[in-house]
């Protein structure tokens, strides 16, 4: 996705020679077209998700009836950026090198978030000749869970072999962190909550 995309140029010969190089903006700033093309790298982004419901009543006897219910959302993410190394050139001289970035990179990223809830309540209804009452008791529950990690490396020998183990320098991990977040409730209206969050060492 690019950024700042108000301050891109319009006239393509400030971008990209006819000779296909790249150029710098004026004033040797990044090319951001450039970053993200395929000259730049690449950046994939696969996801899936898994969703389900369950209910289940009972009648414990013809005037309550028991339903639970359980459901759940999980998604999970994998991220590959690959940077390759980019040089740019002078805007009035293309035989000038305005900048070039040191190291190829690779970054591997994963998030993983589950969403759940499940409710137990009771249903007590009763008709008493032309009336009728209805108690509703119970209580319901829900939780979120994200966890985020990744890994980093850099100085590749080739740009065709997209693998933590292909880089030269020591992988970096990021990262490891995990956000927790309940919340408790009863009818008639008892709540409370609980958020966690912590770092999961390396």
């Amino acid at each position: 996705m690019l950024s700042n995309v108000a301050s891109l140029p319009i006239d393509e010969s400030e971008v990209k020679t006819a000779d296909g190089r790249w150029l710098a903006r004026t004033g040797g700033s990044a090319n951001t077209i450039a970053r993200a093309s395929e000259d730049g790298g690449q950046t994939i982004i696969k996801g899936s998700r898994l969703a389900g419901n369950v209910v289940l009543d009972y009648n414990i006897i013809p005037e309550v009836k028991l339903t639970a219910s359980y459901g759940m959302v999980r998604n999970q993410n994998r991220l590959r950026d690959y940077a390759k190394i980019l040089t740019l050139y002078d805007q009035s001289d293309h035989d000038l090198v305005a900048g070039r970035n040191e190291f190829n990179t690779l970054k591997i990223g994963y998030v993983t978030d589950m969403q759940q809830n499940a409710n137990l309540l009771a249903n007590y209804s009763q008709k008493f000749n032309n009336h009728s009452i209805s108690v509703l008791a119970g209580f319901t529950a829900e939780w979120f869970d994200v966890m985020n990690d990744g890994i980093s490396t850099r100085n590749f020998l080739t740009d065709d072999i997209y693998s933590v183990s292909a880089g030269t320098t020591d992988p970096t991990f990021w990262g490891h962190q995990r956000n927790s977040f309940r919340l408790v409730s009863g009818l008639p209206g008892v709540q409370g909550f609980v958020q966690l969050q912590r770092q999961i060492p390396a």
